[in-house]
């Protein structure tokens, strides 16, 4: 009975893996679909061709989405069930864990969210600087707090649906990543305006 109760778990456990990933896709497959069966699959092929060819705003949204779902499977939908998400919640905090193994996490965390925010801020400039004139402190602070946000989201979610482990590490090393896409933000923005 107990070798049926650890397979048991061991499928629902997969089951579970892959739900939110397959829900995900799910769900968009049939917006597709019903576009498909309105207008027909070959013209909404021609239709996102041309978008992406002739539309700056198109594929802004498009690389923004690409990399949002690249952020989401790699820290929620591409999780494994984790029974105890509250194993380590400060983290790792250095390059080397309490073991003294090698722990890329911080590195890949930064350099993870960086791109991240430089997509958003570039596609969504006009909405999340109102006002005209840009300055660093104002750029990174933006990044640093969404990058802050996304990622507790992301935490608390973890902790909800027992998918990885919480760790405070992970919102530090996030925001600092947005504090980096920013100011390569802010850098690439004043020479591209410096050069007009």
């Amino acid at each position: 009975m107990e070798t049926v109760g650890s397979i048991l778990k061991q499928i629902l456990q997969e089951i579970y893996k892959g739900f939110f990933a397959s829900l995900l896709i799910a769900v968009l497959f049939m917006f597709l679909y019903i576009g498909a069966k309105k207008f027909g699959w070959k013209e909404i092929a021609k239709e996102w061709i041309n978008e992406f060819k002739k539309n700056s705003r198109f594929r802004k949204l498009f690389f923004l989405a690409f990399y949002s779902a690249m952020i989401l499977f790699d820290s929620l939908l591409g999780r494994s069930f984790y029974s105890s998400p509250l194993n380590n919640v400060l983290g790792v905090w250095g390059l080397y864990d309490k073991n003294g193994r090698f722990n890329s996490d911080a590195i890949i965390n930064i350099i993870f969210f960086a791109p991240f925010i430089i997509l958003l801020f570039w596609t969504y400039r006009d909405k999340i600087f109102k006002s005209g004139k840009l300055n660093y402190w104002r750029v990174v602070g933006k990044a640093a707090v969404i990058c802050f946000c996304i990622s507790f989201g992301i935490e608390f979610s973890q902790l909800i649906f027992k998918l990885g482990t919480v760790q405070m590490s992970d919102l530090a090393f996030n925001s600092l990543g947005g504090v980096l896409g920013g100011t390569i933000y802010y850098l690439c923005y004043k020479l591209h305006n410096r050069a007009k």
